[in-house]
């Protein structure tokens, strides 16, 4: 019996159709998103947004990632910045000491980081609930501890690594902040539809039904923990490209990528957009990302605590975040319709 049907008790559906939610959908959605963001340089030629708008792509890939663990997988992993800190000091580390070319030394990243996923996943996902968290977050400050401490130089300790080479050496500040941008929306691009593919397929629904009923999941002979630990180093891989590109637009790796106040900025970008869904994440995050540029320019270091704020009110109130309330309105329009259009047969 195949692992659809097992998940399904042998009533599989062989083709999904196309349409809201569907996998061509998302996919077309992803790629005409980034073809129109990928103006935006044009249309917009500022250094400091073009920065600003480059670091979001970066924290998009993050986020997409953490979600197929968090959302998806229902795994409550905080291990999520540590892995982008191995992908960030590995690419920075080659970069600088081996002097790697920029392409080369971010495959190793991304391999390091899904590395650093795997051993921690095999240590953890036989785990649950509160103590994967502990776990994670114990794994998130060994790092920075070990990272932060070293002062022989092969790190940076805490002054942090560099310079490490940008992609495409250039001394024009805007084509800089453009090419770290074209840059990150690729990763955006390649990561988004890596997930696409991931969650809605077989591995996808095993994730699904872990999630929602390992009981009856692993009953039927699904092996929960195996398909936990590929979503596991799928994020942990991804999550090592985003600690590359961040290490080559920034020029700098330091223990500060670290921080918890990232780290719950990051949680905040998913719950707004809603986890579980493949357009929470870049939703939550281009939202987040506008409200924190315009709150430090009125309220300086008061950003994450606006973030926090947003947040709780998500969690209170929009229980599925934007995505699903937006699913939610829609469900109830169709819904009306269908009424509707049954009222007027009934006539």
């Amino acid at each position: 019996m195949s692992l659809v049907r097992a998940i399904r008790g042998g009533n599989a559906t062989r083709r999904r159709p196309v349409g809201l939610g569907s996998t061509s959908f998302d996919i077309t959605g992803v790629v005409a998103a980034v073809a129109l963001a990928a103006v935006v340089p044009f249309l917009i030629p500022s250094v400091s947004l073009l920065g600003v708008l480059a670091v979001m792509c970066i924290w998009i890939v993050v986020n997409i990632s953490w979600n197929v663990t968090l959302g998806y997988a229902g795994i409550l992993s905080f291990g999520q910045l540590a892995f982008f800190g191995v992908g960030a000091y590995t690419s920075a580390i080659l970069s600088v000491h081996a002097k790697l070319p920029p392409w080369l030394d971010t495959v190793c990243a991304v391999v390091a980081g899904g590395a650093a996923a795997l051993l921690v996943g095999v240590a953890v996902l036989r785990l649950r609930g509160v103590y994967v968290a502990l776990v994670t977050l114990a794994f998130h400050e060994l790092l920075t501890t070990v990272i932060g401490g070293d002062y022989s130089g092969f790190t940076g300790g805490p002054n942090g690594l560099g310079p490490v080479q940008p992609y495409v050496p250039t001394n024009n500040l805007l084509i800089q902040s453009a090419l770290g941008y074209w840059f990150g929306l690729a990763a955006v691009l390649v990561v988004a539809i890596a997930a696409i593919l991931l969650v809605r397929s077989p591995v996808g629904l095993a994730l699904v039904a872990g999630r929602d009923a390992e009981n009856v999941a692993s009953a039927r002979g699904v092996r929960i923990t195996r398909y936990r630990l590929v979503a596991f180093v799928f994020s942990g891989s991804a999550a090592g490209l985003g600690g590359a590109l961040y290490g080559h637009y920034n020029g700098v790796v330091s223990p500060q990528i670290f921080s918890f106040g990232i780290l719950m900025m990051l949680l905040a970008m998913i719950i707004v957009g809603g986890w579980g869904t493949v357009w929470g994440p870049i939703v939550g995050t281009v939202v987040l990302t506008v409200v924190v540029y315009y709150v430090q320019g009125v309220w300086p270091d008061y950003e994450n605590a606006v973030a926090g704020l947003i947040m709780v009110v998500a969690i209170l109130f929009l229980r599925g975040g934007l995505i699903g309330a937006a699913e939610g309105v829609a469900a109830r329009g169709k819904l009306a319709r269908l009424r509707r259009e049954t009222a007027n047969v009934e006539r």
